[in-house]
């Protein structure tokens, strides 16, 4: 669990450093960094296949998009999801809407428990509960005092 903790605070840091990276290469345009960070990305990606001897989870991929090819549909649509997200979070700092942007990330966990309610029907423990409610609380009052809700916080 400590691991777990420690990497998801790390996670947590390097997202809001990433936040700057488009104001540093302010002098190019959105598709440009967002081509930048997919060229970036990839190598940190297979150093982490690598590292953690995933490859059979890749191979394994092929051959579930090879037995059920309408899996590969469901794939490319969470790319382009991810796409639109990614456009966002580059555009919105650049535009001075990061604050919209970035609001938009505290909703993903509330949204992601009503998910799990409704399509898992997952049950909240009490502590859960009061966790979530005050998540919820926050988010209002953050929405509230900075009236910073927009299409960027809803995308």
């Amino acid at each position: 669990m400590i691991k777990g903790v420690a990497l998801s605070i790390l996670a947590s840091c390097l997202f809001g450093l990433l936040y700057y990276y488009p104001v540093l290469l302010h002098s190019l345009s959105v598709v440009d960094i967002f081509c930048w960070r997919l060229l970036t990305s990839f190598p940190a990606i297979v150093i982490l296949i690598i590292a953690g001897k995933q490859w059979s989870v890749i191979t394994a991929l092929f051959r579930r998009i090879k037995q059920q090819p309408l899996f590969l549909i469901g794939l490319l649509f969470s790319s382009v999801l991810l796409t639109i997200q990614m456009m966002i979070f580059i555009w919105a700092p650049l535009n001075g809407h990061g604050l919209s942007a970035s609001l938009g990330y505290f909703l993903l966990p509330l949204a992601m428990v009503i998910s799990g309610q409704i399509f898992y029907k997952e049950k909240l423990s009490f502590l859960q509960k009061i966790a979530v409610a005050l998540a919820v609380l926050g988010v209002a009052i953050e929405i509230y005092i900075t009236g910073a809700f927009s299409w960027e916080t809803a995308v």
